[in-house]
């Protein structure tokens, strides 16, 4: 393990682990045994994760779904919610809802009574193939300000006055430094609200919803999972600073803790 000290008085930890496959297991331990722990503690009896698609982020939910840890934890307890999501129709198979269900949720609601209720899901494109084919661009983003207020809503009223972020946020890395839909030089970076639109993406689909770190940074736990060697020169980058626009993933920050776990080709440095 590797600790830095940085600026901000905060701390980063970094993991490093073989391969992906190890990786996505250690990752799903640290996951499971951090919910095992935080629901031995609260008052509330309730946890709150946020979790992400792409490659490193499916791997980990399908370790969860294997692990043997997995039937001990009360999934009755444990919300589900996404750091970003594409703005594209509910059953669309880009969406990391769809994705999720099928490495992770379904298994958790079929063996382990995880309830519908417990799931939730950023708001899906609404529109169908014909309206969506001639609403303008000013139409569509005001569509997507309003799903993002209603997911922000719903986070209000399940956070209520007991917390103001998640208490596990975890996400993969982009080659250039992105985190859930925050890429570089976004304006979504200085944004105060916690879920904003992002209708140009450079990677498609354009349209998505993602958190802030607004959000992210009062989050008890924020993690992030990266494989592959097209990580490295980001997470090398990253590694000693933090807030800057031109690396994303710069900003993720944890009030509890801030890890960083790597398999060794895209260990920093």
């Amino acid at each position: 393990m590797t600790t830095v000290i940085l600026p901000t008085g905060a701390s980063r930890q970094l993991y490093r682990y073989k391969d992906e496959n190890i990786l996505a297991t250690a990752a799903a331990s640290h996951i499971l045994l951090t919910t095992l722990d935080l629901l031995s503690q609260s008052q509330t009896h309730r946890v709150d994760l946020a979790i992400t698609g792409g490659g490193d982020g499916n791997r980990t939910l399908s370790a969860i779904a294997h692990h043997p840890l997995t039937p001990f934890i009360d999934w009755t307890c444990v919300h589900f919610w996404w750091g970003d999501e594409r703005f594209v129709p509910v059953m669309h198979p880009d969406r990391n809802a769809i994705q999720a269900r099928s490495a992770l949720l379904d298994l958790l609601q079929e063996k382990y009574d995880l309830p519908e209720n417990n799931i939730h899901e950023m708001p899906a494109d609404p529109l169908t193939s014909d309206e969506r084919a001639h609403a303008s661009e000013k139409d569509t983003y005001a569509l997507m300000e309003q799903s993002a207020r209603a997911y922000q809503d719903e986070l209000y009223s399940a956070f209520g006055c007991s917390k103001q972020g998640f208490d596990i946020i975890w996400f993969g890395v982009g080659p250039e430094g992105h985190v859930a839909s925050l890429f570089p030089y976004s304006t979504a970076l200085q944004q105060k609200s916690l879920i904003v639109p992002v209708i140009d993406s450079p990677k498609l689909p354009s349209y998505r919803l993602t958190v802030t770190p607004s959000l992210i940074r009062y989050s008890q736990h924020a993690w992030i999972i990266a494989s592959s060697e097209k990580k490295r020169k980001a997470l090398t980058t990253g590694w000693s600073i933090t807030d800057d626009i031109s690396m994303p993933l710069s900003f993720v920050s944890g009030l509890t803790s801030t890890i960083w776990m790597v398999d060794q080709a895209a260990f920093p440095y």
